[in-house]
């Protein structure tokens, strides 16, 4: 009641409160255990799609992975409500181009090799290597 009278809405008694919450705890709580199952699914997938069965053939490299990643990635979008799961292709990511013409997305990882002396290394030192 205290974010009804902030918003200047009608309060509601106590009593309706609790019933209105009490239906909605137990939603949370297997929307929950729903969404960190699609998660483990999708967890599986990648790290069988990552290792190799070959023996004497090293890991497959990141091109290879993001490619078996998003062919066989699954977006998921829940309503237990009806009940409805719907799974759908990800759209691939948003690429940026850079001046130098180089091309990243916000899923790219960017190694900066760390100094050994990190008393001196300034802000200035990290962008200049960024650069």
């Amino acid at each position: 009641n205290l974010r009804a009278v902030m918003y200047g809405l009608q309060q509601t008694p106590r009593h309706e409160v609790r019933r209105i919450a009490g239906r909605i705890v137990p939603a949370i709580a297997t929307t929950t255990a729903a969404v960190a199952g699609l998660v483990c699914i999708e967890l599986l997938k990648h790290i069988a799609y990552c290792e190799t069965s070959e023996p004497g053939v090293e890991a497959k490299t990141d091109a290879v992975i993001n490619t078996i990643e998003i062919k066989h990635a699954r977006n998921a979008f829940l309503n237990l409500a009806l009940p409805v799961i719907l799974l759908s292709e990800p759209a691939p990511c948003v690429r940026t181009k850079l001046p130098s013409g180089a091309e990243f997305t916000l899923w790219d990882r960017w190694v900066i090799p760390v100094p050994a002396n990190l008393d001196n290394y300034l802000l200035s030192d990290l962008i200049y290597d960024i650069k």
